[in-house]
């Protein structure tokens, strides 16, 4: 029995761990022969694929203002508190994450696009609009 590209994908995301294929490693493509690559679901749908590229693309953008508002806001705030230390120590932690956050979305949104692009060009998809790569804002 050949694990589905998504159950594989999912068991990978929740654990971190190679998923084993007919006691192999499911990261060990040589392992894999071209016949379980084909019975692999493979599904792509372009419309779904524009829209989660969109969000993507958008929310790299917002994690950007985020941080230049927060930091800005920040920076010309009279705010001298227990408070105001709490959250300025919080901030500084965060906003690494957060532009971590960032260059995930738009790596996500890079390879949603490429997916994209791919998929319509195999397909012989000719009105279907390019997706262009996207880079984080920082």
């Amino acid at each position: 029995m050949t694990a589905s590209l998504a159950t594989l994908a999912t068991t990978f995301a929740t654990t971190g761990q190679p998923v084993p294929a007919q006691g192999r490693l499911a990261t060990d493509r040589a392992a894999i022969t071209d016949e379980e690559l084909l019975d692999m679901s493979l599904q792509a749908d372009l419309d779904t694929l524009a829209a989660l590229y969109d969000t993507l693309s958008n929310n790299v953008q917002l994690c950007h203002d985020i941080q230049t508002t927060t930091d800005s806001s920040l920076a010309s705030a009279v705010w001298e508190s227990p408070n105001a230390e709490a959250f300025r120590a919080a901030w500084e932690e965060f906003r690494p994450k957060l532009m971590a956050f960032e260059d995930a979305l738009a790596a996500g949104a890079t390879d949603v696009a490429n997916n994209h692009n791919n998929n319509a060009a195999a397909n012989g998809v000719t009105d279907a609009r390019q997706l262009a790569p996207v880079a984080p804002v920082a």
